[in-house]
């Protein structure tokens, strides 16, 4: 089989090469239009359409009552009996560790939700920064219902490492007697 290119120098001398690149354009819009963009249309519809499965099959968030969150705070309330020891525990800390309190002034407030109890304690203490800042931390990680209310740092001079502090702490507990519901777990309220 014999295959003749005359055909073809002919047309390329009568195109000359505006011509040719202009048929060379012409072929690939022609591919475009019929083979990629159809693909990537397809490509397209099916990126979609796993988009609309994967959003259908996400389960929804649990809701989450009011009922549900008191239930929960209450639950995680130490009871008011333990409000003296628990206070007579940080004290005892602080002084092991170094720090001097000199006085602690305790005080009950009433608070708006039934069954709760909230004490503050006023502390000024005295000692090194980094023994007061680890007393904190520790306080409040040992401890989840107190929390630091307000803290006045004061240094005499600026080379000492002596610190006073004075500090407020709350303490919160719940009332509840033993045996008894805590509001938001089908129980009545106080």
């Amino acid at each position: 089989m014999n295959i003749s290119l005359e055909p073809v120098s002919i047309l390329a001398s009568r195109l000359g090469l505006p011509g040719f690149t202009a048929l060379a354009l012409l072929a690939w819009a022609a591919w475009t239009q019929w083979v990629a963009a159809p693909a990537a249309e397809r490509a397209a519809t099916e990126l979609h359409q796993n988009v609309v499965e994967a959003a259908s099959r996400k389960t929804p968030p649990p809701t989450v009552t009011p009922q549900a969150v008191l239930a929960r705070i209450y639950a995680d309330l130490p009871d008011d009996q333990a409000s003296n020891p628990t206070l007579a525990a940080i004290l005892e800390r602080a002084r092991a560790q170094g720090l001097l309190i000199e006085a602690v002034q305790f005080q009950t407030e009433s608070v708006r939700l039934p069954g709760v109890r909230h004490h503050r304690a006023s502390l000024p203490v005295r000692g090194r920064y980094d023994v007061l800042r680890g007393w904190i931390a520790q306080t409040l990680h040992d401890h989840p219902s107190v929390t630091l209310d307000a803290i006045e740092l004061k240094r005499k001079d600026a080379d000492s490492d002596q610190l006073e502090a004075h500090m407020v702490l709350s303490l919160w507990a719940s009332e509840r007697p033993q045996g008894r519901t805590n509001p938001g777990e089908g129980g009545h309220g106080y």
